[in-house]
């Protein structure tokens, strides 16, 4: 479960560097959160469980950062 969450959360974190530096302009900012939705859905597709039928978990945190 921390794997899990560390996984996910670490490319927003990445994103969030992103922000707070000083050229983060929206090219920068759209590239960088479709790379940390890709980092999360290949998280998901990679370590399978019972639970995670290729990819229902993953869409769910992606309709949760496109909100």
């Amino acid at each position: 479960m921390l794997k899990e969450i560390c996984s996910m959360t670490a490319p927003l974190v990445r994103v969030l560097h992103l922000v707070d530096s000083d050229r983060p302009t929206m090219g920068y900012l759209y590239e960088a959160m479709a790379r940390a939705k890709k980092a999360i859905m290949h998280y998901y597709i990679d370590h399978p469980d019972e639970d995670n039928d290729f990819g229902n978990k993953y869409m769910d945190f992606w309709a949760l950062i496109d909100e």
